[in-house]
């Protein structure tokens, strides 16, 4: 017998990245200030700490970008996968499988050790939409209560490099 779905928000730590990044920073103004005279020197020097850091403020950046969409959200998808419930705030927001019109997927190409960070645009018929992050559902895409609820609905999958929610689209759900 199948049993309702429930996917929590998982509040991921940033202060290691934090942590890196500031560490980062040091080392590239220590060195920008041993080897001041030295430019050439100073430029090979301090390519790799300025590469990290780069990476890592699209980390955080990222990270704070899907929390503000995803912060406290709950989604419960029903026993039967007809309907799903968005839980936020207080606010309950109740999606009929029927009412879905097409799915949008955004996914991030392999950056290595940064990770990925993949989000989900669902579309309804009455020209509504909802963004689901994978901190909310972490497999996203290759659920399989997630795609069961969603099959026989057209997909577009986009691959992006640095995957920022186009803000101007999307409103807080």
């Amino acid at each position: 017998m199948k049993q309702p779905k429930e996917y929590t928000f998982k509040n991921r730590f940033l202060i290691p990245e934090i942590v890196l990044a500031a560490t980062l920073a040091g080392v590239l103004m220590y060195m920008g200030i041993k080897l001041y005279r030295e430019p050439f020197i100073m430029l090979f020097a301090c390519s790799m700490p300025g590469f990290f850091l780069y990476f890592y403020s699209y980390v955080i950046r990222i990270m704070l970008q899907f929390y503000k969409y995803d912060k406290d959200k709950k989604i419960i998808i029903s026993d039967d996968r007809l309907s799903m419930q968005i839980i936020r705030d207080g606010n309950i927001t109740t999606i009929k499988k029927d009412g879905v019109e097409k799915v949008e997927i955004y996914e991030q190409k392999w950056l290595g050790k940064f990770a990925r960070y993949n989000y989900m645009v669902i579309y309804l018929t009455n020209s509504d939409h909802t963004l689901i992050t994978q901190f909310t559902i972490p497999r996203l895409a290759f659920d399989n209560i997630l795609a069961t609820f969603l099959s026989k609905k057209p997909r577009t999958t986009f691959y992006k490099r640095f995957n920022y929610i186009d803000e101007s689209k999307f409103k807080l759900t």
